[in-house]
């Protein structure tokens, strides 16, 4: 369960031996639930930054996001990054470097053929609302915001 002390003290993982920071300003848009808007960037929110590497060093690809104004790329309230339209959880990225125009986010490379994959409908913090009467399509239902972090239950096959 979220708490206002956990927002208000908001972690991101950095990768091992790239930073000598332990905190980062960032506008105070990139800590919340949608793209940043232009008013965001009037405040900022300081992160903890620790330790912590995601995965291979052969799956990570590099994310640069500009610090000027950018409302594609993003840390959610919960710790997703969200780069472009993809959502990575809290332990699939890491910040390797930060300058004064950007920062460097390491994103692990899902390896669908390994591990399970499959699409969202909605972003993190809200869940698709179908109405059981209609057909199922995306047009049958809409986003809702939940308070608590949700995630599908998955059985698995036995042989």
């Amino acid at each position: 369960v979220e708490t206002q002390e956990d927002f208000l003290n908001p972690v991101i993982n950095k990768c091992s031996d790239s930073l000598e920071i332990d905190t980062l300003e960032l506008p105070s848009g990139w800590a919340g639930s949608g793209p940043p808007s232009e008013e965001d960037y009037d405040e900022w929110i300081q992160f903890s930054l620790v330790e912590h590497d995601p995965c291979e060093e052969h799956r990570r690809h590099v994310i640069s996001v500009s610090f000027d104004n950018s409302t594609a790329d993003y840390f959610s309230h919960n710790g997703y990054f969200r780069g472009g339209s993809v959502y990575y959880p809290p332990n699939a990225f890491c910040i390797s470097n930060v300058t004064d125009e950007k920062l460097d986010v390491q994103i692990c490379i899902p390896n669908c053929d390994k591990d399970l994959c499959f699409p969202k409908c909605c972003p993190p913090g809200e869940v698709f609302a179908h109405d059981l009467d209609a057909p199922f399509t995306k047009e049958s239902g809409n986003c809702t915001r939940v308070e608590e972090d949700w995630s599908p239950f998955l059985y698995q096959m036995l042989n």
